[in-house]
């Protein structure tokens, strides 16, 4: 016999977690302790519930394993309210382990209903049935997470924690693969016919088709069609000639020129929000094909002319050996874009106040600069359009934007945590402003600090709230609400056991490259801007 804390730390071992992050308490300590000193296995506590999760979510886009993070119970659980309706918005598969307090306390101050409150964040919610249902109950959890891509929250009562529990079956332990599926019979019949009639198709790619990369390929091939992405796709079809980039209000003006002139949107795993379409008006006069393993997500936000339920590779796959067969002779448009996007961009200078630099010139300089085997990971807000446009990663998995889902600044320090526990072999490029730095990284930072993670930290510190700023100005009004006095980040991160640098200059920029090759710890760079000077693109 056992306790089911020492259970299901043991459980989780056979569902080959390797990371479980969270934030210790009354609830979930004991089931902490046995992960760490009995099973071996590896923890990273964070200082803010919300942080961990965002660091199991991190850790979902990096793998595309399931994340694992733990809470324990009432506040523990209301503090990750954000990050839950992040992940549910964005499709990140997380599994998250809550306490619940003791129903022997009936005046507890942490007693809460937990349900209605996970429930409201879009995410979904299990519950620990009994002591001899432990395998059970957390293998469908586990499945949830993976089939329903969203965060589901498994509540364990405190008073189940310490229970003897019989020998598990073992027989839910074992991680179930998702079966992917073609196209029924028939079911790609219209949209091969727009297909074969198009003249300038552009195959677009979701995060649903992450997976996909090389049949997409294969089949833009076919047709002679640039490649493009949404901004949470971005960098899947990395190192193509003909790669558009992010298609919708993020693209290029190259990418809006080539979308401008074509005439058929075939979009694999891509909601087509209207962010992606630009309110429609990139879909006007074009003919749309959706393809997606959810039938839910097919016409959400706009009705395609032709739609596919299934996966996106199968049906890639399905579209190329029609092709195929049919002799079909690709057209000249992938040549004409790819040729387009080689044009250099003009770029409008934006020069600012004494002691700040130019944001678009830093992002370049660090695209350069930086090893190309990293991992970027964006926050919210006005500096991430540029950072969309010019950081660049090595593939889709490689490239993530926190907080775009729930449109929340502060959640990306916690994703990049994550994602550099997660792949150890590279460093991680947090791109943050100095809000949402001092909102959800600041806490943070000494947690990569503890862990010896290979974190470089760029904050593009403008000393405002950048979105209310530009509202403000721009109406005339003044902007003084929106600014803010913060400490010396490259300071406090040297007090926090890291490494600090401030750039506010071009020369100081130029030495930048040094000190990142130099970095033994996780680095800070507190980027100096003036937040009435904002670059402007071609």
């Amino acid at each position: 016999m056992t306790t089911y804390d020492a259970a299901l730390a043991g459980q989780l071992h056979e569902h080959e977690v390797e990371v479980v992050y969270g934030l210790i308490g009354d609830a979930n300590l004991f089931f902490v302790d046995h992960w760490v000193n009995k099973v071996g296995g590896r923890y990273i506590g964070a200082a803010h519930e919300a942080n961990a999760v965002m660091m199991a979510a991190g850790h979902a886009r990096a793998t595309g394993a399931v994340g694992v993070a733990t809470v324990t119970h009432g506040p523990g659980l209301t503090n990750v309210v954000t990050a839950l309706v992040e992940c549910a918005k964005s499709s990140i598969p997380v599994l998250v382990i809550a306490g619940r307090t003791s129903d022997q306390r009936r005046h507890a101050p942490q007693k809460l209903v937990q349900r209605p409150l996970v429930e409201a964040t879009g995410a979904g919610f299990e519950v620990a049935r009994a002591a001899d249902t432990l395998d059970a109950d957390l293998a469908h959890a586990f499945w949830r997470a993976r089939a329903e891509r969203r965060p589901i929250v498994l509540e364990v009562p405190i008073d189940l924690m310490g229970q003897e529990v019989p020998e598990q079956t073992g027989r839910g332990a074992r991680p179930m693969a998702l079966t992917r599926s073609a196209p029924a019979p028939g079911a790609i019949d219209t949209a091969l016919g727009i297909v074969m009639s198009s003249r300038r198709p552009i195959v677009l790619a979701g995060q649903g088709a992450l997976h996909a990369r090389e049949p997409l390929v294969r089949l833009a091939a076919m047709l002679g069609a640039p490649l493009a992405c949404t901004a949470q796709a971005k960098d899947l079809f990395a190192g193509e000639p003909a790669h558009l980039g992010i298609f919708g209000t993020l693209s290029t003006a190259a990418a809006q020129d080539v979308i401008a002139d074509s005439d058929c949107i075939l979009a694999f795993g891509a909601s087509i929000t209207p962010e992606t379409s630009d309110k429609g008006g990139l879909l006007e006069g074009r003919t749309l094909i959706q393809c997606d393993d959810d039938a839910a997500a097919i016409g959400r936000y706009v009705l395609p002319d032709a739609a596919i339920v299934g996966d996106a590779a199968a049906t890639a796959e399905e579209l190329v050996r029609w092709l195929e067969e049919a002799e079909a002779t690709p057209s000249a448009f992938a040549a004409r874009a790819a040729a387009r996007l080689a044009e250099p961009a003009r770029r409008v200078a934006a020069p600012g106040r004494a002691g700040t630099v130019d944001l678009q010139e830093v992002f370049r300089h660090l695209d350069e600069i930086l090893p190309n085997e990293r991992t970027v990971v964006v926050d919210v807000g006005r500096f991430a359009l540029h950072a969309l446009r010019v950081m660049t990663a090595p593939d889709a998995r490689s490239w993530m934007w926190a907080g775009a889902g729930f449109a929340s600044i502060g959640l990306a320090t916690g994703m990049a945590i994550g994602a550099a526990a997660s792949r150890p072999d590279r460093p991680t490029v947090l791109l943050v402003g100095d809000g949402g730095f001092a909102l959800g990284g600041l806490n943070e930072f000494t947690t990569a600090v503890s862990h010896g993670l290979d974190l470089v930290c760029v904050v593009a510190n403008d000393g405002s709230y950048g979105a209310e700023h530009v509202q403000f100005t721009g109406r005339g009004l003044d902007p003084a609400l929106s600014l803010l006095t913060w400490p010396d980040f490259a300071a406090v991160a040297s007090a926090l056991g890291g490494d600090g640098v401030t750039i506010r200059t071009s020369e100081e920029l130029s030495t930048i490259g040094d000190v990142i090759a130099r970095r033994t710890r996780p680095l800070l760079i507190d980027v100096r801007l003036d937040p009435d000077r904002v670059t402007s693109f071609e």
